[in-house]
C-alpha cells in the first residue's frame, strides 16, 4: 500500500458514511425498524463488492486506486458488521435469541448470495 492509498481510503470511507447514514435516514421515514437500514447496506453493499471484485478489479489499469477508494474505503464505511453484532447481542439480551439468530444467519447467507449474484452478472 502506497501513502496516497490513504487519502483515497479517507474519501471513500466518507462517502460511504454518508450514503450509510443516508440509508438509515431513509429507512427512518419510511417508519421501518433499524435493522432494515443495517441489512440493507450489507446486502447492496455485497452485491457491490461482488461487481467490484468480478469486473472492476479485473479491468482498471493498474495504478488507479479502486481498492483503496471503493472496496477499503467506501463499501468498508457503507457495510456494518459492527452494527450487525450489537444488534444482534441486543436481540440476544431481549429475549430474542431465535430471532437474533435468523438474522444473523439470513443476513450472512444472504450476503454471500448477492456477492455471487454480482459476480455472476458481470461474468455472464
Amino acid at each position: 500500500m502506497q501513502p496516497q492509498d490513504f487519502l483515497w481510503i479517507g474519501a471513500g470511507g466518507a462517502a460511504g458514511a454518508v450514503a450509510r447514514a443516508l440509508v438509515t435516514v431513509a429507512t427512518d421515514h419510511l417508519n421501518l425498524p433499524r435493522l432494515a437500514a443495517t441489512f440493507s447496506v450489507n446486502m447492496l453493499g455485497s452485491f457491490c463488492l461482488g461487481v467490484v471484485a468480478a469486473w472492476v478489479l479485473r479491468q482498471v489499469p493498474t495504478g488507479v486506486p479502486v481498492r483503496p477508494l471503493v472496496v477499503i474505503g467506501f463499501l468498508g464505511a457503507f457495510t456494518t458488521f459492527s452494527t450487525l453484532a450489537l444488534e444482534l447481542v441486543d436481540l440476544a439480551r431481549g429475549g430474542q435469541v431465535g430471532a437474533a439468530a435468523a438474522y444473523g444467519g439470513t443476513t450472512l447467507g444472504c450476503g454471500i448470495c448477492m456477492i455471487l449474484l454480482g459476480q455472476a452478472l458481470i461474468k455472464g
